[in-house]
């Protein structure tokens, strides 16, 4: 009996620490401004801007524009002929609408079958 009691914590007990793991490690704040130069842009709503710098600091976008002046302690990253898109966060979550967890037809997270007409990709 103590044998399964032992067991039966140690499982408690492993898997409770492993319910709140996870491969998720923050990066470490931006210390300096970035500048990423002549890259081509890829927007979300102004289409491909060509040849096209861009300067973000402490995360967040400051300036897209040709010939960007760096600040005097910018990171200068060379980009030339490589193209830059927007950064996907969490692209394999599976948040969608569940309305009866039961019924297959209702949980809209996943595609069935192989032949789906109606997913279309967004350019």
């Amino acid at each position: 009996m103590k044998t399964l009691l032992r067991a039966l914590a140690f499982t408690l007990m492993v898997g409770g620490t492993a319910t709140f793991a996870n491969d998720i490690v923050p990066g470490a704040p931006q210390k300096t401004p970035i500048l990423l130069k002549g890259g081509d842009l890829y927007t979300v709503s102004n289409g491909v801007l060509p040849q096209t710098d861009l300067l973000f600091d402490n995360g967040v976008i400051t300036a897209i524009g040709k010939d960007i002046e760096a600040p005097p302690d910018a990171e200068v990253v060379d980009v030339s002929g490589k193209r830059v898109y927007p950064g996907l966060i969490a692209p394999n979550s599976i948040l969608g609408l569940v309305e009866i967890g039961e019924v297959r037809a209702t949980r809209d997270y996943t595609e069935v079958g192989e032949i789906t007409p109606e997913v279309k990709a967004a350019v």
